[in-house]
């Protein structure tokens, strides 16, 4: 697997909504600011067998945790609170499981990240430099 990326670029670096997927299969999936992760996004980790892994969401900061998130561990179990600058600070809950219903509220409110990837590669138009250029948008009640 190599890296690839899809999304906005502005002098050469990685700009707005868009997607990183890095070549060990990590993938992030949200806003990004002179090349990294800054706002809203999802972080999955590859895990065992080539599945997703690992996820944190919630906001970052110059390519770190920053702010309120939910990292929830791919054998189960979860951490809910904030983070400052990639460590866990302030208040937070550990937990085996958390409500789908919380986490819905919590994007509803947009403390959470509630995005999707809009489209599929084969839709896309290749990118100057061999990049991938696609829409993401906030997830609807559709998908």
């Amino acid at each position: 697997m190599e890296t690839s990326t899809q999304g906005s670029w502005v002098h050469g670096q990685m700009e707005g909504h868009g997607r990183y997927t890095w070549a060990n299969g990590n993938t992030y999936v949200g806003t990004m600011r002179n090349g990294l992760m800054s706002g809203k996004g999802v972080l999955t980790w590859r895990g065992t067998g080539g599945l997703g892994g690992d996820l944190f969401q919630g906001n970052w900061l110059d390519g770190v945790a920053h702010g309120y998130g939910m990292y929830t561990w791919e054998g189960g179990g979860c951490y809910l609170g904030t983070y400052s600058r990639g460590l866990k600070d302030g208040k937070g809950t550990f937990s085996h499981t958390v409500p789908a219903a919380l986490v819905d509220d919590l994007r509803m409110r947009g403390v959470l990240p509630d995005i999707s990837f809009g489209g599929t590669a084969a839709d896309a138009e290749p990118n100057g430099g061999g990049f991938v250029q696609e829409e993401l948008r906030p997830r609807t009640a559709s998908d």
